[in-house]
């Protein structure tokens, strides 16, 4: 989880800046990166900052929305299944200690989020999730 970590730190400046899609991908490239960057986020506001940052949370919980929705439409794909995705990825239901979501990169990830420019997020997300197709890996970069 700790890898989920560090690069969605890194991803989430780069998809914010809106260079996540600006080149042609195949529909559904970088959905599971995506969803693992934003749940690693909602998580940590979850656990990290509630009752804070109220658009930000609000913005995640869309995301995580509109990723669940695409990802479960792929016949491969169940609620379990998506489930078992996010508790690896971000910890999402995991019992953690705190410190492994409150501090160092995953914290500075949600704040990287928090200050980000969120039109050229959503645009990004919202281009992301446009197309049907199959939710791969992909680069979310």
């Amino acid at each position: 989880m700790r890898s989920s970590f560090l690069f969605a730190a890194i991803a989430v400046a780069h998809l914010g800046a809106g260079t996540a899609y600006a080149r042609d991908q195949a529909p559904g490239e970088g959905v599971l990166c995506s969803e693992a960057m934003i749940s690693v986020m909602a998580e940590v506001g979850n656990r990290c900052f509630p009752g804070q940052d109220a658009a930000a949370q609000a913005a995640l919980r869309h995301y995580q929305e509109q990723l669940d929705q695409f990802i479960l439409k792929d016949p491969d794909w169940s609620k379990a299944k998506l489930a078992a995705f996010k508790r690896q990825q971000a910890g999402v239901g995991a019992k953690a200690e705190a410190k492994q979501f409150c501090s160092g990169d995953a914290t500075r990830m949600y704040q990287s989020f928090v200050h980000a420019d969120q039109q050229e997020f959503r645009v990004s997300m919202d281009t992301l999730v446009a197309r049907p197709g199959k939710p791969t890996w992909g680069d979310c970069l």
